[in-house]
């Protein structure tokens, strides 16, 4: 006999004589095929498959023939545990969850993956306007704006997720832009404004502004001046 499912069969006898036996029964079920499992992830979703914070994973085996024995799961490929409820994954990184499921006649389904993906720091990001200050001029005056946007876990693209603008108190000039990164994560580039001072000020203070986003959506911004004297 084969075939998945509850089988009968029904057997007799008859002798030489023509006597005809009782008829019996006996009856058997047949699992030949593994459970299924699927997993479910909650949390607070970043961006390019990454989670912000702590992820709830879910396992839910199914078998609907001799049922669910045990559903197992390994993070990392760390200690062998037995599925009961859902866990927890907090630690910045990217983790591997492999799990299955054993039947009660004892079908083994074949190991299932699941990554996750969790970045739930800011990235470092810095600001640096060189010079500081200027005298107050008809000419403009050029400035360096250098630093980096780096991240350890996620990373922080070289291009598309870097963005600058400036603050001008007197609203002359306020330029903006993306930025670009170096390999390493540095990045400089030049901006020319107007150093120009309103009579009776102290000073005309430019305020640049960068921000970074990592590939998780994290952003952190950093900030530096330029004072016109």
């Amino acid at each position: 006999m084969s075939g998945d499912g509850n089988h009968t069969v029904d057997y007799w006898s008859v002798d030489v004589a023509g006597n005809v036996g009782g008829v019996s029964t006996v009856a058997f079920k047949i699992d030949a095929t593994a459970p299924l499992t699927q997993a479910s992830v909650s949390g607070p979703a970043g961006t390019n498959g990454w989670y912000l914070g702590a992820v709830q994973v879910t396992l839910a085996g199914a078998d609907s023939l001799s049922g669910v024995q045990t559903t197992n799961y390994k993070i990392d490929g760390g200690t062998l545990k037995t599925y009961s409820v859902p866990f927890s994954i907090t630690g910045n990184g990217a983790h591997v969850v492999t799990f299955w499921s054993v039947d009660k006649a004892t079908n083994t389904e074949a190991t299932n993956s699941l990554a996750v993906n969790v970045d739930a720091n800011l990235p470092g990001v810095t600001a640096n306007v060189s010079p500081s200050s200027a005298a107050k001029s008809s000419n403009p005056v050029t400035v360096t704006v250098s630093g980096h946007a780096t991240d350890n876990t996620s990373g922080v693209p070289m291009s598309g997720n870097v963005t600058f603008n400036v603050v001008d108190e007197y609203g002359v000039a306020q330029p903006s832009g993306p930025v670009v990164l170096q390999s390493n994560g540095n990045y400089s580039f030049t901006l020319t404004l107007p150093a120009t001072k309103n009579v009776g000020d102290n000073n005309h203070v430019y305020t640049v502004f960068v921000r970074g986003t990592d590939r998780a959506g994290n952003s952190s911004t950093a900030s530096d001046t330029l004072k016109i004297n």
